[in-house]
């Protein structure tokens, strides 16, 4: 793991990640699950959480912005699967509920 470990995550950057389409967020989630799945989870889903930093809310579409809730998700039951603490991913889940729960109030 650690041979390919950099030259995995030297393949995401901030250019890169903005110009993932649908199906390349879902390929990116898919490997990324894999690799939190057989290895170390915490580093994997830091990364991955650092990645998805680079993508601004005006830049991704619905479909994407549904893509990454149900990635977000996705790490949040890996890491209950294996009883880790969660609550990094629950305090990124609580602001990202914050944010989105902002563009339907009414002023």
């Amino acid at each position: 793991w650690k041979q390919i470990k950099g030259r995995i995550y030297s393949k995401f950057h901030q250019r890169r990640m903005q110009e993932l389409s649908v199906v390349g967020l879902q390929n990116f989630f898919s490997l990324f699950l894999m690799l939190a799945a057989v290895t170390e989870t915490e580093d994997i889903t830091s990364r991955v959480l650092d990645l998805l930093d680079f993508l601004s809310p005006t830049s991704i579409n619905t479909a994407q912005r549904v893509l990454i809730w149900r990635g977000y998700f996705a790490f949040l039951l890996t890491y209950i699967e294996k009883s880790m603490d969660i609550s990094v991913l629950a305090k990124k889940l609580s602001q990202g509920f914050k944010e989105t729960a902002k563009e339907f109030l009414v002023t």
